[in-house]
């Protein structure tokens, strides 16, 4: 399993950044679901390092944004993992 790296142009078409989203999510659940004593999910963070300004500002290197609800809602991120939580037997509590 890779570092759990999601790779997305935003100049991509609709739709697919949330397919390719949905897919890396599965791709975890199907690892993670195969762990003995599994702790329940209960954060998710999309990190990225990989922004800039509009006006050019200077970003630290090592600064990295949580792009939740910024790129892609929270709620379609929950919907999509309890569906996978269901279909891999696996325990989410989210943390509010």
């Amino acid at each position: 399993m890779d570092a759990g790296r999601l790779l997305y142009n935003m100049d991509g078409k609709e739709g697919e950044m949330l397919r390719d989203l949905r897919v890396k999510i599965e791709d975890f659940f199907k690892w993670y679901s195969n762990f003995k004593n599994k702790e329940p999910i209960q954060l998710v963070e999309l990190m990225t390092s990989d922004m800039k300004c509009d006006n050019k500002c200077a970003i630290p290197g090592g600064l990295r944004l949580d792009v939740v609800d910024l790129l892609i809602d929270s709620t379609t991120i929950k919907n999509i993992m309890l569906e996978l939580s269901t279909k891999y037997k696996m325990t989410i509590t989210f943390k509010e």
